[in-house]
Formats: structure tokens, C-alpha cells, sequence
């Protein structure tokens, strides 16, 4: 199983001290495929972030969000969606078309682990690990360390972690089922039946299943600040 994956699993906010290219810029398109977690090829979001003012000591600013995939061939992950957040915590999402700069994905085998069950061995398949949002220090303005953004149904607060929600891309439609075994975690279900295109997945300490994001759930901004509550 990649290092990425773990991201997913936890609480664990990143250290994002470089500076990340955006890419092309998403735009809304209608929602495709019969399942409800099926998004299309380029899939928006916007609203209000929950605790985006405590996460600052100090008075809220601007930020960016990373959508961001590690286990490839750039060392600091591969940036396949982004957004922008305003200082009143309102924000605007998109998701790359085709996974770009991935352009399809990679097999399941290198993202996952072999042995799964595979309804069509030439998918190939990418994943947002980390929705990063990096710190902003302005002497006497703002004092806002680094963290994430999590979609859930309720707070994420450490070892009482929600179920989280977030976006795999498909290069075309078909199963992923089985498990795989994290060191450290132990095994995990695998229970995937993606569109072609962005999907929506629900992920816990049991493993990952697609499923539509509930109309109950908030994007949550995680850092050092808003971690206690």
C-alpha cells in the first residue's frame, strides 16, 4: 500500500512548506452516471468551511486548498485539484479533468495493493489523499498554521475520527473489491465501483466504499488550533 493512503486513514496534517502550481481551472459540470456518487469529469464545490476563523490566533485570512495525491513520480505529490478560500471562510472547489497532471490514474495495483478483484483490468484510477491548506504568518495580521480540510458528517477530532469523504478519478468504469493490509493499520476493505470519471468515496478504519456525499455533511478545516474541539 503507498505511503498516500495512510494520509487518508488519520488525522495527520502536513508540512507544506512549498509552493504549489495550480493547475487548469475547474468548472462546474452536471453530475453524470446513475450512481449517486458519480461527479463527471470535473466536478465543483462551494460553501462555508467550518472553523476556517479559529484556525487562525489571530484574525482569518485567505487561503488555498491542494487537492493532493502522493505515491507518484514527483516526491511532493501531484496537485489534481485546488481551490480558494476567503477570509469570511466561504470557498470554491474543482477537481482536475482526467486527473491532471496524472492523466488517468495509475493501476490499482500501485495505488492499492495486487489481488484485488478487478471488473476491468485497464482501469486505472486516481485519489485525492490530502486536501492541503498551507500556513499564512503575518506579524500582527495573521497566524494561521498549516492543515486540511476534511468533508464529514460531524467534527473529525483525532482517535474519535468521523467517517470522511473524499474523490477518486476513474479512466473508465469498473469494480475494485477485496482487501489490502496496511502496516501499522492492519487489513483494509476495499469496496469500489467507480464511473468513469470523479467519484465520491467514503473512507473509515474499516476501509473504502463509494458512496454519495450526505447533504449533512460540512467541509471542516483541520489545524493545530481547531484540533481540541
Amino acid at each position: 500500500m503507498k505511503t498516500a493512503l495512510l494520509v487518508t486513514l488519520g488525522i495527520l496534517l502536513c508540512s507544506c512548506a512549498s509552493v504549489r502550481s495550480a493547475g487548469p481551472t475547474p468548472s462546474k459540470p452536471p453530475l453524470t452516471g446513475a450512481a449517486s456518487w458519480a461527479l463527471g469529469e470535473q466536478p465543483s464545490f462551494s460553501g462555508v468551511i467550518v472553523d476556517w476563523a479559529k484556525g487562525d490566533a489571530i484574525a482569518p485570512g485567505e487561503g488555498t486548498i491542494f487537492a493532493t495525491m502522493y505515491g507518484t513520480s514527483d516526491p511532493e505529490g501531484a496537485v489534481i485539484g485546488n481551490g480558494s478560500i476567503r477570509a469570511d471562510a466561504s470557498f470554491k472547489f474543482g477537481l482536475y479533468r482526467s486527473a491532471y497532471p496524472i492523466n488517468g490514474g495509475l493501476p490499482p495495483a500501485q495505488v492499492f495493493c495486487s489481488g484485488l478483484k478487478l471488473s476491468n483490468p485497464r482501469q486505472k484510477i486516481a485519489y485525492v489523499g490530502v486536501m492541503e491548506v498551507l500556513s499564512l504568518y503575518e506579524e500582527g495580521v495573521h497566524a494561521r498554521a498549516d492543515g486540511a480540510i476534511f468533508v464529514s458528517v460531524g467534527k473529525p477530532l483525532g482517535a474519535e475520527m468521523k467517517a470522511l469523504y473524499t474523490f477518486f478519478y476513474a479512466s473508465q468504469k469498473g469494480t475494485l473489491k477485496g482487501s489490502c493490509n496496511i502496516d501499522g493499520v492492519g487489513s483494509m476493505l476495499i469496496d469500489l465501483d467507480l464511473h468513469k470519471g470523479w467519484n465520491s468515496v467514503r473512507r473509515d478504519t474499516s476501509g473504502f466504499k463509494t458512496a454519495p456525499i450526505p447533504k449533512t455533511a460540512r467541509w471542516y478545516f483541520y489545524n493545530t488550533l481547531t484540533a481540541g474541539g
